[in-house]
């Protein structure tokens, strides 16, 4: 909608990936400042709203699993997102402006996250992490209900500083 600035993408499936400059809403790029994507999508392909610079809100439908490489890289105006419950999967470096993440699971879905490597972890650009409307830092004691914490769980986590990790805990990605 050019009048308020928002784009709504619906449909089942996928947001395909693109190179950087040939997504079909490239002439409106730099406008963008809503982005609603509906029920149905799962996964956000790479580079899909590369350096929409005007964005300042996005709304995840329930069903995204995926996160594509640099799916929301330089989106400068993007300071605060929700990341919903069912994401399984976050690839290399999908946002890169973000003061504040929520995320609406458990300590335990968080940490059954693939993080696919080194810069996908939302640490890397974000300064606060709330998981299930708390903020992560100081003490993180993990719950019995998490028996597994997979790799780059927490990597460049500068908020925690003391980790309790109980009998529960059976393995530990690297």
């Amino acid at each position: 909608d050019e009048e308020t600035c928002t784009l709504t993408i619906s449909g089942s499936g996928s947001i395909k990936s693109y190179s950087y400059d040939n997504r079909p809403w490239e002439d409106y790029i730099k406008k963008i400042e809503t982005l609603v994507i509906e029920e149905g999508i799962e996964k956000i392909g790479e580079y899909a709203f590369y350096d929409c610079t005007s964005l300042e809100q996005v709304s995840f439908p329930d069903t995204l699993t995926t996160l594509y490489d640099f799916a929301f890289y330089d989106c400068k105006a993007l300071k605060t997102i929700t990341i919903p419950k069912n994401i399984t999967e976050y690839h290399a470096v999908p946002f890169n402006s973000l003061k504040t993440v929520f995320y609406e699971g458990t300590l335990a879905d968080w940490c059954n996250i693939n993080f696919k490597d080194e810069g996908s972890n939302c640490f890397t650009c974000a300064e606060e992490l709330y998981i299930d409307n708390v903020l992560l830092e100081g003490d993180l004691i993990f719950p019995s209900n998490v028996t597994t914490i997979k790799a780059r769980a927490f990597a460049n986590c500068n908020s925690i500083t003391s980790v309790y990790i109980g009998d529960n805990i059976v393995d530990i990605g690297q």
